[in-house]
């Protein structure tokens, strides 16, 4: 994967970037929990969401669609209760790059298979992260 992502990073031709889309969009499309999990853990979230930046099918130009922009100058993680369990702090923000994932950058080709394995993984770690908060209160 790290050889992709280089690979991707080096390119400059908007063709061979949007081929790069396909392969983000096929990975993702597989329907996996594992990969999803994988895909959006810290070490390859930005390098997939860069990859769906460049859909055929949208206006590149457009800086609404600048997704790794988007994670680094926008996005902002806020406690409004603090947590000091770092898993619990990590399953939180994996939450929120797959709602972003089904609600923002794949929202007009996830299919419904992808979906409720999403949503699976969503309601899980929605309890997973809970449930250590709950217990503190």
């Amino acid at each position: 994967m790290e050889e992709l992502i280089s690979l991707f990073e080096s390119l400059e031709d908007i063709e061979k970037l949007q081929g790069f889309f396909v392969i983000g969009k096929a990975l993702i499309l597989f329907g996996d929990k594992n990969l999803l999990l994988t895909l959006m853990n810290d070490n390859f979230y930005e390098a997939i969401f860069g990859f769906l930046e460049y859909d055929p099918g949208i206006d590149i130009t457009n800086s609404e669609y600048r997704y790794r922009k988007f994670f680094r100058n926008k996005a902002q993680f806020l406690n409004v209760v603090q947590i000091k369990n770092l898993d619990v702090l990590k399953k939180i923000q994996l939450n929120y790059r797959l709602i972003f994932l089904r609600d923002t950058a794949a929202s007009s080709w996830l299919e419904d298979s992808v979906l409720l394995v999403l949503s699976d993984v969503l309601f899980y770690f929605t309890i997973r992260s809970s449930l250590p908060i709950l217990k503190t209160y």
